[in-house]
Formats: C-alpha cells, structure tokens, sequence
C-alpha cells in the first residue's frame, strides 16, 4: 500500500508533467537540487511550496479512496461495462419476485431464456448476489468513513503514520 511519509516542515517541488497532472519531488530525491539549480533537464517551470497538515490530508484520503475502490475491484468478478448496466434492472425485477412470486420479470425472463436456465433459479441468483453485494458494499463503505475519520481527526503527521489502513469482509 502507497504510504506518503511527508512531514510539514519539509519543502516539495510540483513538477507539471501532463496537462493536470503534477509530480511531487521530495527534498531527498536526487533531482531536487538539480532541478532548483535549472540543471535538471527541460524543465520550464516549477513550484516550491510546504505541505501542510492539511495537504497531507488530502493525500491520505486520495490513498484511502483508492485503496478502497482496489479492494472492492479485486473482491467482484469481472463483468463487461454493458452487462452491469443491467444490474440494477435484475435486482429490481429479483427483489419485486422475491414480494410477489407472480410480479412480471420481461427483462429477467429474456436473461433466462438466453442463458438457457429456469427463470425462477435465475431470479434466486439475482437476489442473493444483490443482497451479498449491498452487504460488501456498506462494510467497505463503514470501513473506509472510519479511517476517514482518524484521518481527519489526526493533528499531526506521526498520528497520520499510525493509521493501519486495511480492509477486512467478514463471513
């Protein structure tokens, strides 16, 4: 897991390599001096600024957010974009199924038929696999606005240190 280890009396350079995209040089990275000296290369322009407990913050929670988001693409399997577009249409139709077991399902239906299984196997699939992904989600989601909170709630860059970012999914 990506760490940024910054501390706020430290100086940074932004080097702008791509349209909004900047890289951050640490006062221990080789180019730092070449590049304050102008002898780094083609280099054009550059910002030296102080980072600040609140800048840390941001990095942080940029790191968490993707953490989280790897977590959760690294736990589903993987499905062409078109295909999950029609998530919400099966979950639907499941759910109206599991109240009422007489409830129309034309899009599961057409699903079932191309897929060549019972309609009602496939609607049971589709409920359990919702719920089991609604489930994942909100304790990801629980997991990720906790350490935003610590994150938040750190004062200095030693607490920010101490925060074991890490997801677990409970059976």
């Amino acid at each position: 897991m990506y760490s940024p280890r910054f501390t706020n009396k430290e100086k940074y350079i932004a080097i702008s390599i791509a349209e909004n995209h900047e890289v951050l040089i640490e006062p221990s990275d080789e180019r730092y001096a070449d590049i304050l000296s102008g002898t780094y290369g083609e280099i054009e322009e550059f910002i030296e600024f102080e980072f600040g407990i609140n800048q840390i913050k941001y990095q942080y929670i940029d790191n968490l957010n993707l953490e989280a988001q790897s977590f959760m693409d690294s736990s589903l399997p993987k499905y062409p974009d078109f295909e999950k577009l029609t998530f919400e249409t099966q979950k639907s139709e499941a759910r109206g199924w599991v109240l009422d077991n007489t409830a129309q399902t034309p899009n599961v239906d057409i699903l079932a038929l191309n897929r060549g299984i019972d309609r009602e196997v496939l609607l049971e699939k589709i409920s359990v696999k919702a719920t089991k992904f609604e489930q994942l989600s909100m304790a990801i989601a629980g997991q990720r606005q906790k350490f935003e909170d610590l994150i938040n709630n750190a004062t200095t860059v030693e607490e920010l240190d101490a925060i074991n970012i890490s997801f677990t999914v409970w059976q």
